[in-house]
Formats: C-alpha cells, structure tokens, sequence
C-alpha cells in the first residue's frame, strides 16, 4: 500500500530540524500504509522535504527504499502504487542506455520520467499510483494521481507551505494546520453520504484529480495537465462500436485476463479475497488460471446465516481447486 507526505515552503523560511521534525510526524500518521521502511529526502535550500512509508511487495531489498533518487541526480520521487506494465517500459529504457540498481517499479517510474519528461511518458504507464516528483534542476514538483483515482492523494496550502499526502490524518500531524471544517463538504455529506469531488472535510485541502499532473514552481505558482479523459475514451467507443456480442465477450475476456494476470506479480505471497459473488469468483478463477499452483484464497464468514455467504466461496474454491482459508 504505501504512504507519502511532502512539505514545501515557498516562503524559504523554513529551517531544516523543523521540516525534518513536521514530514517525520506527518509521515508516521501512515505508519499502518507501510510497516517494512520509511526515509526522508530533505533539501534545504528550497525547503522541500519528501517522505515515504514502505510497504514492500516488489523488489524487497534495500534497491527499493524510497525516497528514490534518479541515476542522473536529477530527479526524486516518493510514491504509492503498483506499475503492471513494468517489464515493458524498463526493457524500452535498457535499450536508450538507462541502467536499473533493482527492479523495482518505482525504479522504472522514476527513470522513465527522467528520460522522457513526466508528460511523455505518464500516458503510458499502466497501473495504479500517486506520487510526488521533485525536479531539481527547474526547483518544481509534480502530483500525480492514477486514471480512476484508486490511489489517494490529498493536498493544500497551509500559510506558505504546500503539504500533501496519501491520507488527511498525515497533514494534520503538521503543526500549523488549521483544521478548519469545510461546512459545504459537511453537507454535502450528510446529503450523499460521501464527500464529492476534490473536496475533503478540511477547509483549503482537496484530493489530487484523477488522471492528471498537478505542476508546482518554487513561487507556489501551479499549473494542471490532464493526461487521460474518461470521455475521451467514451468518445472513441462510440465512434468505432462493437457491434457482435460474440466479439465484445472474447475482448472483454482477453482483457480482464491480461489485468488479473499483471496484477499477481510479486516478491511476497498474494491470495485473493472470495466471497462467492459474481465478481471475486470471476477475477480467482482467472488467477488459478494464471497460476501453476492453487491459489490462495480467504473468506469472511458470520454467524449470522443472512450474512454469510461462506459456503458459496467454499463452493467456488472446490470448484476451481484454490487453497482456501
């Protein structure tokens, strides 16, 4: 899962032991995102500190401790997420001279942004992220955020100071933050049982948009690139339509193989939650049909026989030959 948190003060006003002491209490807020390592990048000439809490799945060595700095020194990433198109886009970067410590994702994120500009190259990164890039050479940094919004990314300005992170509960670790309730957010709350777009529940902070690259310059000027349009991509369905059933089940088949099956890499063991509905029981059997060995899967049973839906996971498992728990 993984945690991030950033500070910087365009005010250049900052002193170090104090960014160090605020981004190590904002960072420790996500200690439950990342257990296995944490680290600090400090730069006190622009008063910008990242951190990253570490929750190791790929790449386990020390190659994958973040905050990760690009082989030309150039560029600093702290991130949350899972790149499944990894092995393409390094082999394309091994083949324009760039050499990797590990193999990590992030490793391959961060070199392929500094090889080919983050603009260039994001659109063609498959996965789910969110992830702060310094570039130190234009003194700017970069918020991006995966094309659905799966990965969490919250931000504001507190007096002179940018603070970000995966989770509300980090920038509230900071000192100065105001938490000042947003009473628009409240309400609309209370009327969809969910707070809605960029908002967040705290006055003047607001969540990174989905699919898209937010620019901040030393003078906390911004500026928003949008990378991925859901429309956009609604606009060419409908201008090319399939229009057999026969086709569209076989490419929808293909595809939803091809996600699970790029979603099992890993260094660590992986299972799949089931619970003998239509959808966990789909994306397990595709990945028993990926693996070579029986799959683990978990279920959640109740005491409550309206609530349990056990025995179909256990069904389910049988079925497709999983080791279920």
């Amino acid at each position: 899962m993984c945690g991030i948190v950033g500070i910087w003060d365009f005010s250049q006003r900052s002193r170090s032991d104090n960014l160090r002491e605020n981004v190590q209490n904002m960072a420790a807020a996500l200690r439950h995102r990342g257990p296995d390592d944490e680290g600090i990048y400090l730069d006190p000439n622009s008063c910008l500190a990242l951190a990253h809490r570490r929750l190791s799945v790929i790449d386990l060595s020390d190659q994958g401790h973040q905050p990760m700095i690009s082989s030309c020194g150039r560029f600093t990433i702290v991130y949350n997420g899972e790149i499944y198109n990894t092995s393409e886009l390094a082999d394309k970067l091994v083949r324009r001279g760039r050499r990797f410590r590990g193999h990590s994702d992030t490793e391959v994120l961060l070199e392929g942004c500094a090889e080919y500009g983050i603009e260039e190259f994001i659109p063609h990164v498959n996965g789910i992220f969110a992830f702060a890039l310094y570039d130190s050479a234009s003194r700017s940094l970069w918020l991006c955020r995966d094309r659905m919004g799966v990965k969490p990314l919250y931000y504001g300005i507190v007096g002179d100071c940018l603070l970000f992170g995966s989770e509300l509960k980090a920038l509230i670790r900071h000192r100065d933050f105001p938490r000042q309730i947003n009473h628009a957010a409240v309400a609309a709350f209370l009327q969809n049982n969910y707070v809605p777009g960029d908002c967040s529940i705290y006055k003047g902070v607001g969540k990174a948009t989905p699919g898209a690259l937010l620019r901040f310059a030393e003078d906390g000027q911004s500026r928003s690139v949008t990378y991925w349009s859901l429309a956009s991509v609604v606009r060419k369905g409908v201008a090319k339509p399939i229009t057999q059933p026969d086709e569209a089940q076989a490419r929808l088949e293909d595809l939803l193989q091809d996600a699970v099956k790029r979603q099992m890499i890993s260094d660590v063991p992986l299972g799949g939650l089931l619970s003998g509905g239509i959808d966990s029981s789909l994306v397990v059997s595709m990945m028993q049909r990926a693996s070579s060995c029986p799959v683990e899967t978990f279920t959640i049973g109740f005491k409550e026989r309206d609530f349990d839906e056990s025995r179909y996971a256990a069904a389910v498992a049988e079925r497709l030959g999983t080791q279920h728990h």
